[in-house]
């Protein structure tokens, strides 16, 4: 394989196929949310299905498959995923303010839990990634910093992505 060349392998095709899945969905539950945009449940999901089935898939592709001019690409993964961080915590927000609105408790269901610990893993995601970005050279004791880090978030971003649907 070429380096900056987009690969068609068997994780690519799978990965495209859900992003095109989430598209899908993404236009279904935004129709359901206009809907009544006065619900404030209806855009939790709509905002998790557009932070992590499209945003977070979109992350991906251009972290994995698309690494011609590095800056240009961890640019656009960057805001890709800060993109994600935003949609997550907005629906979070309306849900959380739902319950509130409602009297309702939180975190009794096993849906609840995961989502929680799917929360985060995306924010840990982002300070990781952060932290990659801005100070490269900042040493972890004896560890190589950068190539440590990085390893880190791949394998936490794989867990979370998994763990998010």
């Amino acid at each position: 394989r070429k380096e900056g060349r987009m690969v068609g392998s068997v994780v690519m095709d799978k990965v495209l196929i859900v992003t095109q899945v989430g598209l899908v969905s993404l236009v279904l539950a935004f129709i359901v949310a206009v809907l009544d945009p006065l619900v404030l449940f209806r855009w939790h999901p709509t905002l998790m299905v557009t932070a992590y089935v499209l945003f977070v898939s979109e992350g991906i592709i251009v972290s994995r498959f698309f690494k011609t001019n590095r800056s240009l690409w961890i640019r656009v993964h960057y805001w890709i995923q800060g993109a994600a961080l935003v949609c997550a915590m907005l629906g979070v927000l309306a849900l959380v303010y739902n319950k509130i609105l409602h009297d309702l408790p939180h975190f009794h269901t096993w849906h609840a839990w995961f989502g929680l610990a799917t929360l985060i893993g995306t924010v840990t995601q982002a300070v990781l990634g952060l932290r990659m970005l801005k100070a490269p050279r900042l040493s972890i004791g004896a560890l190589q910093p950068l190539i440590v880090l990085r390893e880190y978030h791949r394998q936490l971003g794989i867990a979370t992505y998994f763990l998010s649907f």
